[in-house]
């Protein structure tokens, strides 16, 4: 059964075509080992979560299955793993983030991560919120499926003249 964790969406501009193509994935092997699975989770998400300090663009794309998606504001969604890395790329950041709460299906093939992140791009940080979806591959290992980051608004300070 599915339920809802998060609901968060992002300001973009208006595609020019609507995306026609619907396209589902299946795994191709039942996971016999779950608890094995969920051990691999962890390390690549420890992993994963170090990498991001370094470089952003290169953690996710290291990372990201071949039909990734990556979210960031005011931009249309990059979709597959070239455009995530020409999205990417333009602003690579180092990233620090810290998760909030975390979850699995049942079976073991996807999973999911949320919480608060901070970013140093062009020596000014950004914070927010992001979410980050996993999925197990039909080779065993654990790629990004989805990437959202959602900045928070900037604080908008008032100044008396004097």
């Amino acid at each position: 059964m599915w339920k809802v964790a998060l609901d968060v969406g992002l300001s973009q501009p208006h595609a020019e075509a609507a995306e026609t193509e619907i396209r589902t994935y299946v795994p191709n092997f039942p996971n016999h080992r779950p608890e094995s699975g969920s051990a691999n989770l962890e390390k690549i998400q420890h992993s994963f979560a170090e990498s991001l300090k370094d470089g952003e663009a290169d953690a996710i794309s290291d990372n990201a299955s071949d039909d990734i998606r990556i979210y960031r504001k005011g931009q249309l969604p990059a979709v597959g793993k070239a455009a995530g890395e020409k999205m990417l790329a333009e602003e690579d950041a180092k990233t620090t983030r810290t998760p909030g709460g975390a979850g699995t299906s049942d079976p073991l093939d996807l999973a999911y991560e949320y919480g608060e992140f901070s970013t140093e791009e062009n020596h000014a940080m950004q914070h927010g919120i992001y979410l980050c979806i996993w999925r197990l591959e039909s080779d065993g290992t654990w790629k990004i499926a989805l990437d959202l980051q959602k900045s928070a608004p900037t604080e908008k300070r008032r100044v008396d003249a004097e």
